[in-house]
This record gives structure tokens, C-alpha cells and sequence, in this order.
């Protein structure tokens, strides 16, 4: 595990509605862990490193790398968008997500989730049947 020290620096907004912002002299130093992994993939690629810091106590925190998934090479996705939500497929891969907020009126969240699965699941057999 390697070890590093990086600022955040705090921008906050004096007047939201006009989006101003301002710098103050605040920072905030972390001591940062990534594992031997992430730290030769930032060596190697010379560029950003995307993911997440969970924090140890307020000056320490672990850094994990998000997932990346190379591409299969075969692309050709097809998606249809669903009220609340998208539906993609794929040769390898049928992929369904939903994003339901609980506050919506008039809503059931399980009412969602079959109506839109069975749009999703009627549009991957079409999907099946005419192209792959």
C-alpha cells in the first residue's frame, strides 16, 4: 500500500443563484492508502484514476478504484429508455436499471418494477429474435 497526502480545497458559493464562487484558505490534508494495484495503473496511464475515499477518521482514508469493464470488442448495444429507467443488450450481456424515486405520486415502486420489467424483457426477445 502506498501512501499520499493531496488538499481539497473548499469552494463555497456565495450567492447560489448567481453561482459565484469564492476561495477561502481552507484545505484539507488526507493521508491516502490505494492499494500496490491502483498505484502501478496511475504510473502506468500517467492520467486520473476514478473512485471513491472512505474515510478512516478525517485525515485518513482508503481509496478505491471504480471498476472498469474493457469492452468486449463486439459492442453493438441496443437500449430502449423506459419511464424510469433504461434497458440495454447486448451478444453477452442483457443489462436492466431503474431509478425510482420514492416521493413520486401515484407511484408503487413494485408496480414500476414489473410494468417496466416486462417492457424491457419484451424489447430483449425482440432484440434476440431480429438481430442476434
Amino acid at each position: 500500500m502506498k501512501n499520499f497526502q493531496f488538499s481539497i480545497i473548499n469552494y463555497p458559493l456565495v450567492n447560489p443563484i448567481h453561482n459565484i464562487k469564492t476561495f477561502f484558505d481552507t484545505t484539507m490534508i488526507i493521508q491516502l492508502q490505494l492499494s500496490d494495484k491502483a498505484y502501478e495503473r496511475l504510473l502506468a496511464s500517467g492520467s486520473r484514476l476514478q473512485g471513491t475515499i472512505g474515510l478512516v477518521n478525517p485525515n485518513e482514508g482508503n481509496f478505491n478504484a471504480h471498476v472498469r469493464h474493457a469492452s468486449d470488442g463486439n459492442g453493438g448495444y441496443k437500449y430502449i429508455r423506459l419511464r424510469h429507467g433504461r434497458a440495454s443488450v447486448n451478444q453477452k450481456r442483457v443489462r436492466l436499471a431503474l431509478n425510482i424515486a420514492l416521493d413520486e405520486t401515484d407511484i408503487t415502486p413494485a408496480d414500476v418494477l414489473i410494468a417496466e420489467s416486462r417492457q424491457a424483457s419484451d424489447f430483449v426477445d425482440r432484440v434476440f429474435d431480429t438481430d442476434f
